[in-house]
């Protein structure tokens, strides 16, 4: 099964895990806190990896800083780390949002807290080149394991970190107290300040195994399609660029077996359930079709079932046909210079219709194609996409920007339509 939500969280290789939970068997651990033995190499380990452990990378090294540079403060996630700068931080009392992005770190007095959880899951970010002065991140979003541990970067040399004080104290983080009197005195490393109780010692040390494992695979220095690059890191890619247009199956235990699939379903009753928070009625293909996904994805009770023949759902995107005018693309192509072809693949319809004004569509209810009718569902809102050259991957601006033109400057940038196909004779 295809993964795609790797901005919500990597998937941790089998090397990865293998490595995790030899560690965890070869090298006993115990609270860093403690004072003897087991409790001191644990502490080193943690310490480890806020920094550099051996070869492998580390949090600091991993983004480029040094320990002068930056601490790692180790959160529960990446929000945590954003309540702690939220609720440790001094605020002045008079504030302004009319200062410009480029001069915030040149004397202007502001502080800048970079949320990176998502960026930093598929692409790289150099501290020293970007140096804001907070950066929250969560770990198991760059390698999948541990989950429940982050961490807040806090750069050293700055007024902000004076202006980060916490706001009570807890196990570990003072080194006086008095019993007398409301006084204590917080410990002198910034991360001492703020990790509060026992850390998640455990999920820390097994940080070297992600880093080893970006490491591993070229971090996010991947190869892309016809790019020249044939080494990473000293390994040959093996890559081959050819059109070959094959998807492989793996994991099944008979992949040559056929299962056959009726083209009627009439002698099954539906079933309204939502899908895609759509209502929709579904009925069951055949129980052997369902038994087959059940022990191929390795999910309990799997169904593959079909939507109702007269169903207006498609559970596609918006439509389940995208409607463009030639003679509106023609008028679009020439403002940016590109040929009518060209631009009909930024837009990827289904249907393209000409013989007709430009932009009628934007008034149209209905269409006809012989004996098919069409109704006009909504008109289709167009974004960003249409900037990226499908062949390339480039992103050239010039269309989005011809069309907001078009459109009188609006925010909302309506171009084609989005229609469904009315069955006349359902079966």
């Amino acid at each position: 099964m295809p993964y795609l939500d790797h901005a919500g969280a990597a998937l941790p290789s089998e090397q990865q895990l293998r490595e995790v939970y030899e560690l965890a068997l070869s090298i006993p651990m115990a609270n860093p806190h403690s004072h003897h033995s087991t409790a001191a190499a644990t502490h080193l380990m943690v310490e480890n990896a806020r920094l550099r452990n051996h070869s492998h990378f580390m949090v600091l090294e991993h983004f480029d800083v040094t320990p002068e540079e930056y601490a790692v403060v180790f959160t529960a996630n990446a929000t945590h780390a954003l309540q702690m700068v939220a609720e440790s931080f001094i605020f002045e009392r008079k504030t302004s949002s009319s200062v410009q992005i480029g001069s915030i770190d040149n004397g202007t007095g502001w502080s800048v807290c970079l949320d990176a959880a998502s960026f930093v899951s598929t692409s790289s970010l150099s501290l020293a080149e970007y140096r804001p002065h907070f950066v929250a991140l969560s770990f198991y979003k760059m390698f999948g394991y541990p989950t429940g541990v982050g961490a807040l970067l806090i750069r050293k040399v700055s007024d902000a970190v004076e202006r980060l004080k916490p706001r009570a104290f807890a196990g570990g983080t003072v080194s006086q107290i008095l019993v007398d009197e409301l006084h204590s005195v917080t410990r002198k490393k910034i991360e001492g300040r703020f990790e509060y109780g026992t850390l998640n010692y455990y999920a820390i040390c097994a940080l070297t195994k992600g880093f080893k494992d970006l490491k591993r695979y070229g971090n996010q220095e991947g190869k892309e399609c016809r790019d020249r690059k044939d080494v990473i890191n000293g390994r040959p890619t093996g890559a081959i660029d050819e059109p070959i247009s094959e998807l492989t199956l793996s994991n099944a235990d008979d992949p040559t077996s056929l299962v056959k699939l009726p083209l009627l379903t009439t002698e099954k009753s539906f079933e309204s359930g939502f899908v895609c928070v759509n209502n929709v009625q579904t009925s069951e293909c055949t129980t052997e079709a369902s038994k087959w996904l059940t022990s191929f994805l390795g999910l309990p009770e799997c169904t593959l079932r079909r939507v109702k023949q007269d169903s207006s759902r498609s559970l596609s995107n918006e439509a389940p046909y995208l409607v463009i005018n030639e003679a509106s693309i023609k008028i679009l192509a020439d403002a940016v210079g590109l040929t009518i072809e060209e631009t009909i693949d930024r837009f990827r319809p289904n249907i393209v219709v000409k013989g007709l004004p430009p932009f009628i569509e934007d008034t149209a209810k209905r269409m006809s194609i012989d004996e098919f009718q069409f109704e006009v569902i909504k008109k289709c809102t167009r974004c960003e996409m249409i900037c990226v050259n499908p062949n390339s991957g480039t992103k050239e601006p010039q269309l989005i920007v011809a069309l907001r033109n078009f459109r009188q400057r609006k925010k909302v940038l309506p171009f084609s339509m989005q229609m469904y196909k009315q069955l006349r004779f359902p079966l």
